[in-house]
């Protein structure tokens, strides 16, 4: 069966339509697939830099990370040395101020000491007045007693006197009497010993400290003895 020429024409014109819209696509699509591709390997290198950049910080980061660990080890450890700094300041402090502490209350308790020595300097400058006066009250009255009544003076130790009378015994004008006086530190006189005892002794004794004079003593003692050689 045979088509109509017409027909054949017809045919053939849709054919090559249809073989310029394949050929059109075809290279539509090369050229896609070709911009497909160099953006694909644009994309893949944009990638592939991404990789290698994320890297690059993943390493500076771990780097600043290691490095902030270090400096806060370090921190760590100025800071603990500063505790300790601080802590060895307050103890020296706390000595410190013990220190001055103390000082001023030895500073006070000198001051005392000094006035309490200054206080017993004056007192013993008293005393010694006293006692040297009374020494030399002692030194003329035996002057006198030894010419006026033969009484004789001996100083033993311990600023001691030893008086001894004669001629109390007209029976036995040679016989001594004799006592022991002694100024005490106190400026006080007091009597060591006497031969013979004298009954009334602590009376004669008190009344020497009372009335300090010494020559109204012997007077009162040679009458003593003088009275028991009467009994």
């Amino acid at each position: 069966m045979e088509l109509p020429s017409g027909t054949v024409l017809d045919t053939h014109k849709e054919f090559e339509t249809l073989n310029q819209s394949l050929l059109f696509y075809e290279e539509k699509f090369s050229n896609d697939l070709s911009l497909l591709v160099t953006s694909f390997k644009s994309s893949e290198a944009k990638i592939q830099a991404s990789k290698e950049k994320i890297t690059q910080l993943k390493t500076v980061l771990d780097k600043n990370m290691q490095e902030n660990m270090k400096k806060e080890k370090i921190l760590e450890e100025r800071n603990y040395k500063l505790q300790e700094l601080k802590a060895t300041y307050e103890e020296i402090n706390s000595e410190a101020n013990d220190i001055i502490h103390k000082k001023e209350t030895m500073e006070k308790d000198l001051q005392k000491i000094m006035e309490q020595i200054s206080e017993e300097k004056e007192t013993i400058s008293k005393q010694d007045k006293n006692i040297k006066g009374k020494l030399t009250e002692l030194d003329k009255a035996r002057n006198w007693f030894r010419d006026t009544l033969g009484l004789q003076f001996k100083k033993t130790s311990n600023n001691t006197v030893q008086m001894i009378f004669k001629f109390i015994n007209h029976r036995k004008p040679n016989k001594l009497y004799m006592f022991f006086i002694k100024v005490e530190d106190n400026g006080q006189y007091c009597i060591p010993g006497c031969n013979p005892s004298v009954p009334n002794l602590d009376e004669l004794v008190k009344e020497l400290n009372t009335s300090n004079c010494l020559s109204n003593f012997i007077l009162a003692i040679r009458k003593a003895f003088k009275d028991l050689c009467l009994q």
